[in-house]
C-alpha cells in the first residue's frame, strides 16, 4: 500500500510540475 501510494504521489507531483511549468 505504501509503495503504491508513494508511486502515485510521485506521478501526480511530476504531472503537476509539468502542467504548472
Amino acid at each position: 500500500m505504501t509503495t503504491d501510494t508513494r508511486a502515485l504521489a510521485s506521478d501526480l507531483s511530476l504531472a503537476v510540475v509539468r502542467l504548472t511549468r
